[in-house]
């Protein structure tokens, strides 16, 4: 009873771990380097390995990544005595849209597990650095070692360690005729959270999803302070940094992408004068 209290409860009598304190810190840089050195070292070793191949580490990250969310979700339910707390868990921000995208880029086939992996690629790193980095709202309520922080961690620490996977492994492909599809994921979700958002207003569980009626500690606290929470300036300008970032990512992606593949289909010097 006392683990379940301390650990998965909102009974716990623990002291928050604070925004970006020694144990937030630590358990980034720790979350960090493993899950940079696990896509270094995976994404290398797989470069050359067919598709299937590849896709193949993608669904131990998935799996890994649903496990945890679901365990939180579960905690939440038990503690609430209800079902209810699911409604607060729908995959409508931008972090957690990979608990869509990750499984689709893994266990998809043609041209959608294409374009979810695009998908990962662009945004996974964001969600690693702004979401685990940035949870103040999250740091400054739980312990650090409780399954809310740890969640946290875990889910986007596995969201950037695919990005970088998927980058290093030259598993993303970028087609142009693909670019209308990921920008449509994101506006779907958009769109599925501004009606999450009105249709839950007025219940016991209003929500926030994609933050945009306020920042509750992420980045998008400087629109906050400049246009004020429940503002349509503030929603607006947060829509804008997150297409702002897949316009500006995605073109770096694309090209990163297309000369590594250039580079791979390119005849070496020493073969030309063979």
């Amino acid at each position: 009873m006392h683990i379940w209290q301390e650990y998965f409860s909102t009974s716990f009598t623990g002291a928050p771990a604070g925004f970006l304190s020694a144990a937030h810190l630590l358990q980034l840089g720790i979350g960090y380097l493993c899950a940079t050195l696990l896509a270094v070292t995976l994404g290398r070793s797989r470069r050359h390995r067919t598709e299937q191949e590849k896709r193949r580490v993608l669904r131990y990250a998935a799996v890994f990544q649903l496990f945890f969310a679901a365990l939180k979700i579960a905690a939440d339910c038990i503690d609430a005595g209800s079902p209810a707390p699911m409604l607060l868990s729908m995959p409508f921000y931008l972090c957690s849209i990979m608990f869509v995208a990750l499984p689709l880029a893994a266990f998809g086939k043609s041209r959608v597990a294409r374009v979810m992996t695009d998908f990962v690629a662009i945004f996974g790193v964001l969600a690693a650095v702004a979401g685990a980095a940035g949870a103040a709202y999250i740091y400054k309520i739980y312990p650090a070692l409780h399954i809310h922080t740890l969640e946290c961690l875990l889910t986007h620490v596995a969201s950037g360690f695919a990005a970088l996977y998927i980058w290093i492994s030259h598993l993303a492909t970028f087609r142009r005729e693909d670019v209308p599809l990921t920008a449509g994921v994101l506006g779907a979700f958009m769109i599925l959270a501004v009606l999450s958002n009105a249709l839950l207003a007025s219940t016991p569980y209003p929500t926030n999803y994609m933050f945009f009626s306020r920042s509750d500690g992420t980045p998008f606290l400087l629109f906050e302070k400049l246009f004020g929470a429940q503002s349509i300036l503030y929603a607006l300008s947060t829509a804008l940094a997150m297409w702002l970032w897949w316009g500006v990512a995605g073109a770096l992606c694309s090209r990163l992408s297309h000369r590594a593949d250039h580079t791979q289909t390119s005849p070496s010097p020493h073969r030309q004068q063979e």
